[in-house]
């Protein structure tokens, strides 16, 4: 058996936990690509960098792709919703044509039907609300590194690291614990409603 195979071999009968720890160390030795780049690659800091790159900076890529999502979903809803009711009066001005006037009449009620349902599925799935929820909390986090990285704010005056990098934890925390606080409520309320 030749070393590539041992090694191999030996790599595939690691546990799953042991695995991930060494791509959690092999993404750490990487350098990160983004907005904070020039801050986090420049890092002494291990666990502070580690914190930012794997839970932060995933966490900031989250909300910002959730809120794009919900925010074309909303639009799309509400554009669909607003053509279809504009419709309708065009639809109603063929009333005057008798034979034609029974579909004029399923035409009406299948546009008015499916502008009401765009518009209730709009409401149901908040799709405003978390769209905007995310994007604030997004700014928040973002807001909060940049304080971190400037040394401005709360940060303002700490010069050790291990305390920079306690507050950084606990404000981003608060940031995301606030958002899942929000959104427990919008899906309690939710059930209670059914």
């Amino acid at each position: 058996m030749s070393t590539t195979d041992k090694s191999m071999s030996t790599a595939a009968e690691q546990p799953g936990e042991v695995k991930q720890e060494a791509a959690k160390q092999e993404a750490s030795k990487q350098e990160y690509k983004g907005r904070y780049a020039a801050f986090i690659n420049a890092m002494t800091d291990k666990t502070a960098k580690n914190y930012l790159v794997e839970r932060i900076v995933p966490q900031m890529d989250y909300y910002s792709k959730n809120s794009a999502k919900n925010r074309k979903l909303y639009y799309r809803f509400a554009v669909i919703s607003i053509i279809l009711n504009a419709v309708i009066p065009i639809i109603v001005l063929f009333d005057h044509f008798t034979a034609i006037q029974f579909w004029l009449k399923v035409a009406i009620a299948s546009v008015s039907a499916a502008a009401g349902v765009l518009t209730a599925v709009s409401v149901l799935k908040n799709y405003r609300e978390l769209w905007i929820e995310y994007r604030v909390t997004l700014e928040k986090l973002k807001c909060a590194l940049d304080s971190y990285f400037l040394k401005s704010g709360e940060f303002f005056g700490k010069s050790d690291d291990d305390e920079c990098t306690a507050l950084l934890e606990a404000v981003c925390s608060s940031i995301m614990g606030n958002e899942h606080e929000l959104w427990r409520q919008m899906h309690t309320a939710e059930k209670k409603e059914k």
